[in-house]
């Protein structure tokens, strides 16, 4: 099996990119607008079902109604943001043979 050394990017890497910009991508604004219809009509329909099967909407309902697809959509897109901010903080490199010796002699001070 082969192992892996994780490590932060060093600063002469490229500059860290703002979560902003993440959150501007393409395929983060696509998940973010699936996830949020899904779970903004179900939270919809457990929320307001009554009203709708009804139709005795009010103008006092609209906010929480279009609160009901924007949380859910600020939560994924947030994460997915995230998740691709720190996935590009961590760079995953092999290990070299000098870091087996080092780990070596470590867990012998240790004992």
């Amino acid at each position: 099996m082969a192992k892996i050394k994780l490590s932060l990017l060093g600063s002469s890497m490229a500059k860290q990119r703002s979560l902003f910009s993440y959150c501007r991508e393409r395929d983060a604004l696509l998940f973010s607008l699936k996830t949020s219809f899904i779970v903004g009509t179900i939270l919809t329909i457990i929320n307001h079902g009554r009203t709708i099967i009804s139709f005795h909407f009010t103008s006092g309902q609209i906010v929480p109604l279009f609160l009901t697809y924007c949380v859910p959509f600020i939560v994924a897109i947030y994460s997915r943001a995230q998740g691709k901010q720190q996935h590009d903080l961590v760079k995953i490199q092999p290990n070299h043979p000098e870091d087996d010796k080092a780990l070596s002699c470590s867990e012998e001070l240790s004992l």
